[in-house]
Order: C-alpha cells, then structure tokens, then sequence
C-alpha cells in the first residue's frame, strides 16, 4: 500500500491526497468495513463539476461549493444557466440600451455567468460557462451532459413545491451524472 494515512472508519474523515504515490490526486475511503483502505482514483470519479446558476444570492452557495469541490479534486468547472426567450426584433425597437439589456435574457444571463467566471478566477479556479435557452431541469441536464460532467451541483430553492415540481427535483430525476444539491435556503 502506498505511504499515504489509511482512512479509519472509526476515527473520522478520509485522509490527505496521495499525489507522490500516482502523480496524481487519490484519497483513501472506505467502500465497506473490510476495505476501509481502499485508494481511490479521484480523478477518475470526477474530473469535471458542473454548476447550475442563475445569479442569484442561493445559486451563490451552490457555485461557491462547486467551486471548492473542483479545486480540492483537481477538476474543471464549468458554470451552467439557463434563460427564457427575449422578445423578437421588433418589440424593442426605438428602446434605449440599458432597456434593451433588461429585457434580453441571454444578455443578463451572459452578463451574471462572465461576472462569476471572473471571480473564480480571481479566487485561482480556472472555469468555462454555458448557456441556452429553455427550461432550466431540460438545459442544465443537456448541458451537463454536454461538458461530459461527473458531478452536477445546484441549490435546493423551490425543493418544497408540490404542484409545479421544482428545477431541483427535475434534474435530480433526469440527470445522468450524480447530482449534489446544496442546501441553500
């Protein structure tokens, strides 16, 4: 085995990462009570994290813990959004910019996925972003799926809705990666 802290399943947590051992990433868990130390190639569990946002203060934490997630596994991040349909050409005619801008969802939802792609890497995480149109369960589970992610993380507003569904329960029922939701609210 190689010099790295085995994982006691009794004492606590998993342990330090073994990058000397492999060159790369790999932390010791416990699959069952026999195998407590089993090493794990994380890199091939996750190497790429997608996020769901949409801006707000809630979707904040869940990109926050993404984050946190892709740097301590080495993984890519790639930030997700959905956005409704703009209005067509027409219907802002004679409009001034900021107007323009205001109405436009793809423009604020650009504008939302550029400012906190900035600061990530401001905080040294390297990320890229995506985003389309329509619903946001069919978008951000296409997209995810798209960017080939190992792990989808998203808040938990709107989990209590019981008529209409929620985003949350939709991509917890349809995505193709494991799903992490951040309790948010």
């Amino acid at each position: 085995m190689p010099a790295a802290r085995r994982f006691d399943a009794l004492a606590g947590p998993p342990v330090d990462a073994c990058d000397e051992v492999h060159g790369h990433r790999s932390i010791l868990v416990p699959r069952c009570p026999t195998m407590a130390n089993e090493l794990v190639d994380t890199e091939k569990m996750i190497s790429t994290v997608a996020v769901g946002t949409d801006g707000s203060a809630t979707a904040s934490k869940a990109v926050a813990e993404a984050a946190e997630i892709a740097r301590h596994l080495g993984a890519k991040l790639v930030l997700l959004s959905a956005f409704q349909g703009s209005p067509g050409p027409d219907a802002d005619r004679g409009q001034d910019i900021e107007l323009k801008w205001a109405t436009n969802s793809a423009a604020r939802v650009k504008s939302i996925l550029d400012r906190t792609e900035a600061g990530l890497s401001r905080e040294g995480v390297e990320c890229e972003t995506r985003a389309e149109q329509g619903d946001p369960v069919d978008v951000l589970v296409r997209l995810a799926a798209e960017c080939d992610a190992d792990l989808l993380v998203i808040g938990n507003k709107g989990m209590k809705r019981r008529v209409l569904g929620s985003v949350p329960n939709g991509i917890t029922h349809k995505a193709d990666c494991s799903v992490l939701v951040v309790k948010t609210t």
